[in-house]
């Protein structure tokens, strides 16, 4: 028997049965171990039965087959959970090193977890290994939130200490603790298929380091919607404030912005670099983030504005103003009725996020026969745009109204929901003084 007291709460019961062999091949044909933590409100046991084989002068032992459960029972907070357990584990008390490689099962996820202490170490850090061929990351934290909300509550502070009994009221040893177990960790993490919110991925791997003070993710990598991402991030536990660097290449805009839920504004293969910081708190994201992207997007279709019928429109209605004496009143604006498309091949912004906007002074559309810049601000808060264009012709073109503008550039504004922009046409800014008078 064991137990370990401080801020948390550990019982622990060995049974050896069918003990066999000599001081270097000693083995127990079914071994029993029993675990039972408390910290905060959450109460915790674990139950495993296997095989041992031990060596005694290496001081070394391994539990194999092993079979078992986990319960962790939040109290009041939400539902137990009841997890099985599989695999095995080895330590080396001469290394001072502990190994589990056990698998689960949560949802519908297998889910097996490798883990390594080594106290020896001076940043006294747990290792671990998780890998899951699934894993519905929305289910699985509906799951384990009521767990890690009674983890967090305040624990009861006891002097820290340890008790070892060979058997009760016999043989007792107790020793005092100073140092906290496993203060910091590391996990590498693999998953086969992510599904979180807005999220579907594969192939994820990344790396997260723990501490008192912050988590950080030095390298993050997955495959979603045809293409790769990238990134690190990192989120401070005091200030709540967390920064963000993130690369793509090759995403499927369309399916991107089905999964988030947007209409189909955009339809294009996407590459962007970002890196941004905010606020983990009570406010929405928005309010407090901000940074820097720049975002290229190839072979597409910008919904909302046709700019070739814009173009078309304004080389008409300048042939048609130019031939009368007196513009009709009211005439100088144009707006689209009927928006339609924009084909592209390439369009490029860069966009400093501030204040709840996303603005972009470097706003680029090139398709095969026009050329489009200009500026754009999106309010995240509001998901609106405005947008102010300039639109020419990116070279010759064999429709006689599209080769009257070769020397213009027709003004286009484009503003309104992110659902449902609206363009308009200034079309005074083309007429000559003369003209307009």
């Amino acid at each position: 028997n064991a137990r370990l007291r401080g801020t948390s709460e550990l019982d622990l019961r060995l049974t050896l049965d069918g003990l066999s062999g000599g001081v270097q091949n000693l083995s127990a044909a079914r071994t029993s171990l029993t675990a039972e933590a408390s910290h905060g409100s959450l109460q915790s046991s674990v139950r495993l039965t296997g095989a041992l084989r031990a060596d005694l002068d290496a001081a070394s032992f391994n539990l194999g087959q092993i079979a078992g459960t986990l319960a962790l029972d939040p109290g009041s907070s939400g539902q137990a959970l009841k997890l099985p357990l599989s695999g095995s584990i080895h330590a080396e008390a001469s290394a001072r090193v502990i190994d589990a490689d056990l698998e689960t099962r949560l949802d519908s996820s297998l889910i097996r977890l490798r883990s390594r202490y080594d106290p020896t170490r001076s940043d006294d850090t747990i290792a671990l290994r998780l890998s899951a061929d699934q894993l519905d990351f929305d289910r699985a934290s509906g799951l384990l939130s009521p767990v890690a909300t009674a983890f967090q509550t305040p624990a009861r502070r006891t002097e820290p200490s340890a008790t070892v009994a060979s058997a009760p009221g016999k043989l007792t040893a107790e020793h005092a603790l100073s140092k906290p177990f496993g203060a910091n960790w590391s996990a590498d993490i693999a998953i086969d298929q992510l599904k979180a919110d807005w999220l579907r991925a594969a192939a994820v791997t990344l790396s997260v380091q723990g501490s008192q003070d912050r988590i950080r993710i030095p390298a993050l990598e997955l495959s979603m919607h045809g293409g790769n991402v990238t990134g690190r991030a990192e989120f401070d536990r005091s200030s709540r404030r967390f920064t963000f660097s993130t690369q793509a290449r090759s995403i499927d805009s369309t399916a991107l912005l089905d999964t988030l839920g947007y209409p189909r504004r955009l339809e294009a293969t996407a590459s962007w670099r970002a890196d941004l910081n905010g606020l983990l708190n009570d406010a929405p994201i928005t309010d407090s983030l901000q940074g820097d992207v720049s975002i290229t997007l190839t072979e597409g279709r910008l919904h909302g504005v046709d700019l070739i019928r814009v173009a078309r429109d304004t080389a008409q209605r300048l042939r048609a103003t130019r031939g009368a004496r007196n513009p009709a009143a009211g005439s100088d604006e144009q707006a689209g009725a009927e928006p339609g498309s924009t084909e592209f091949r390439r369009m490029a912004a860069s966009v400093a996020i501030r204040d709840g906007k996303a603005i972009s002074r470097d706003l680029l559309i090139e398709t095969p026969v026009l050329r489009a810049g200009g500026t754009a601000t999106l309010d995240l808060r509001q998901q609106s745009i405005e947008a102010a264009l300039r639109v020419g012709l990116a070279g010759g073109s064999s429709d006689p109204l599209l080769a009257a503008l070769a020397r213009l550039s027709v003004p286009v504004q484009l503003q309104g929901p992110l659902a449902k922009p609206q363009w308009r046409l200034d079309t005074p800014a083309l007429l000559s003084p003369a003209t307009r008078r």
